[in-house]
C-alpha cells in the first residue's frame, strides 16, 4: 500500500488542473494552502486555475476567507495558462493578471 499512495501522490500533485470550489463555508484553508505551496515548491506547471463558488451560495453571503492572493500568485508565477475567478468577491489585481505573459484564457465571472 505504501508504495501505491507514493506513487499517487506523486502523479496527484502534478496534474496541471487545480479546481476549488468554495460552497456551503466549508473550506479546508490549511488543504488550499499545503496543495498550492507544493506547486510553489515545485515549480509545478499549471495549465488551469479555477477558484468558484456554487451556485447555491448566496453572493451577498462573506465566504471564509481564504488566500486568494497567495493561491493567484502562485498560479502565475507557474505559467497559468486558463485562470478562472467565478462568484468570488474579491478585488482582482487585474493589471498584475493581464500582465502575465503565460496566460491564454481570463474568465471573470
Amino acid at each position: 500500500m505504501s508504495i501505491l499512495s507514493k506513487t499517487w501522490l506523486q502523479a496527484w500533485s502534478t496534474l496541471p488542473d487545480l479546481e476549488f470550489c468554495l460552497h456551503r463555508g466549508k473550506c479546508n484553508i490549511k488543504i488550499v494552502d499545503t496543495i498550492m505551496e507544493r506547486y510553489r515548491d515545485g515549480k509545478v506547471p499549471i495549465e488551469k486555475f479555477e477558484l468558484s463558488r456554487r451556485s447555491s451560495y448566496d453572493p451577498h453571503k462573506v465566504l471564509p476567507p481564504i488566500p486568494i492572493d497567495n493561491c493567484l500568485d502562485i498560479a502565475l508565477q507557474n505559467g497559468v495558462k486558463h485562470l478562472v475567478l467565478d462568484c468570488i468577491s474579491y478585488s482582482a489585481p487585474i493589471l498584475t493578471i493581464l500582465a502575465a505573459k503565460s496566460l491564454r484564457k481570463l474568465v471573470l465571472a
